[in-house]
């Protein structure tokens, strides 16, 4: 008994997971990045929330952006 409610609970857990995943792809998509570099934008935001001076200041980021363009 506790094995398929293991199991159930495993597998539902998959499905929620992979909903996850399908909509970050496709917020990503539309914003023109890679789910992988979405993730990585959200992790900094969420450190400069916590601890502005551990971010990269606005300014850094678009002068890195038109280096790379």
């Amino acid at each position: 008994m506790a094995d398929e409610v293991s199991n159930k609970l495993l597998s539902g857990l998959n499905r929620i997971g992979l909903a996850m995943r399908s909509a970050a792809w496709g917020d990503a998509t539309e914003s023109g990045l890679t789910p992988t570099q979405s993730q990585i934008l959200a992790f900094i935001a969420g450190r400069s929330a916590q601890n502005p001076r551990s971010a990269m200041r606005p300014t850094r980021w678009a002068s890195l952006r038109r280096r790379r363009a």
